[in-house]
C-alpha cells in the first residue's frame, strides 16, 4: 500500500514499501525525488511532463534510472502511476522504453510504453 503524508510546509510525500517520492519540482512539469522510505538522499527522480489536462494524458520518466535500484526503480513507477491516476485524475500515461516499465506491465507499442486508467484500475 501507499500513503500520502503531508509534511511541514505542505509538500506531500507518497511512500511505499521501500521508497518515498518527494516532490522536488511542481507546475507544468512534475519532478518526485525517489529516495529511501526512511529519508536520505535522492537516487533519481520521476518526471511527469508534459501533463495535457484537456486530454487526460501526460508523459512518465524516470531521470538518473542508473543510481536508482531496480526495486526502487519498480516502486517508484508504480507511485507515480498511482498519482497520476487517483490524484491528478489522468486517463493515460506513455513513457519512452525502459525495462521499468516493461516489468510493470505497461502495454508496448510503437517504442514507447503506454498505460491507460482501464489496465490500472483492473490491476489496482
Amino acid at each position: 500500500k501507499a500513503f500520502i503524508t503531508v509534511i511541514s510546509g505542505g509538500a506531500a510525500i507518497l511512500t511505499g514499501t521501500a521508497v518515498a517520492l518527494r516532490p522536488a519540482a511542481s507546475g507544468e512539469t512534475t519532478v518526485l525525488a525517489v529516495q529511501p522510505k526512511e529519508g536520505g538522499h535522492s537516487r533519481g527522480a520521476v518526471r511527469i511532463d508534459p501533463v495535457d489536462r484537456a486530454a487526460g494524458e501526460a508523459v512518465l520518466a524516470l531521470q538518473d534510472a542508473g543510481d536508482i535500484p531496480t526495486a526502487w526503480q519498480d516502486e517508484a513507477v508504480a507511485l507515480a502511476a498511482r498519482l497520476a491516476f487517483e490524484q491528478l485524475g489522468l486517463r493515460r500515461l506513455s513513457a519512452a522504453e525502459a525495462e521499468a516499465f516493461a516489468r510493470a506491465g505497461w502495454t508496448r507499442t510503437e517504442g514507447r510504453f503506454i498505460l491507460d486508467d482501464k489496465s490500472y484500475w483492473e490491476r489496482a
